[in-house]
């Protein structure tokens, strides 16, 4: 701490959290797998920072809370003129320590995630070609889908590239997404639509 004491820089500080069941079965209830952690990845956060390895500095010490325990972080470069941080490098340091923490258990919530992907796709397609069997013969009437649908199925004809989701142009987007919306609350694509929206939270706040 002598160091820090008489820094003349900037010193950011930080603090890294984690839920307690998580904590507890990845093995991240004391100070020393935490400082395992960041001693194994300084250099990437050193870069994330914009401060050379050899000048990269930090100090952290551990919480043993109840409900997340945590660390606070202070970091600081040995030259007072290094040192950056954009949000981009703030998401970097995240992830770096996140993926490596939560390392053996990130392959299969995306692969739980790809799955449902596929059945919410497959479902919205199947529900998709129910819809239009029945509208087309009368039994079923939905003004908001068929509308959509028909001001779609115009907006397409001038659309001169790939009839791709990431190919179109936004206001044709705002009209598949609208009608994706309506596809929604169909009860067989609502229920995998709401499971895939939960896989992917899960991943993403890894």
């Amino acid at each position: 701490m002598e160091e820090i004491n008489g820094h003349t820089g900037l010193v950011w500080t930080f603090v890294n959290s984690l839920k307690r069941e998580d904590a507890h079965r990845l093995c991240y209830e004391n100070s020393e797998s935490w400082r395992r952690l960041l001693l194994a990845h300084q250099t990437e956060l050193a870069q994330a920072m914009k401060i050379l390895p050899s000048n990269f500095r930090w100090y952290a010490a551990f919480h043993d809370k109840k409900h997340h325990p945590h660390i606070h972080m202070m970091v600081w470069s040995a030259d007072p003129q290094q040192g950056f941080l954009t949000e981009k490098g703030i998401e970097k340091m995240r992830s770096q320590l996140s993926n490596e923490i939560f390392r053996d258990e990130l392959p299969s919530l995306h692969q739980q995630k790809d799955l449902f992907y596929s059945q919410v796709r497959d479902a919205a397609m199947e529900a998709m070609g129910r819809l239009i069997w029945r509208m087309e013969t009368g039994l079923y009437h939905n003004p908001a889908i068929a509308e959509r649908m028909d001001t779609l199925a115009g907006m397409l004809e001038d659309h001169k590239v790939k009839k791709v989701y990431g190919y179109l142009k936004k206001p044709i987007k705002a009209q598949v997404n609208a009608i994706v919306d309506e596809l929604a609350k169909v009860p067989m694509v609502a229920e995998y639509y709401e499971q895939w929206n939960q896989s992917r939270d899960e991943a993403e706040q890894v």
